[in-house]
């Protein structure tokens, strides 16, 4: 049987996927729905960052591509979105 915190924590990860809760609270050492303010700013920025990557990517910029898919990477990194970083990684290639 699932405790309250465990049950908050598994509908915090259905709504925010990409997020690795465990490696989340592995480096911050809080829960991430505990958090959301940190996670709001990666959104927002992250929103952001990946307009202007889909335009670079419109345009043909490579440099500006890997730029972003590099910012990108690394906001994700801070707050666990491992898919995040791996698709970025491939991008930066």
């Amino acid at each position: 049987m699932q405790t309250t915190t465990q049950t908050s924590n598994a509908r915090f990860d259905a709504l925010h996927g990409p997020i690795d809760s465990a490696l989340f609270r592995e480096i911050w050492n809080v829960e991430p729905h505990d958090h959301r303010g940190l996670l709001t700013d990666y959104a927002e920025s992250n929103s952001s960052d990946i307009a202007a990557l889909q335009t670079a990517v419109r345009r043909h910029r490579m440099l500006d591509i890997m730029r972003l898919a590099h910012r990108i990477a690394g906001a994700s990194q801070v707050v666990g979105a491992v898919r995040i970083v791996a698709l970025c990684r491939r991008i930066e290639r």
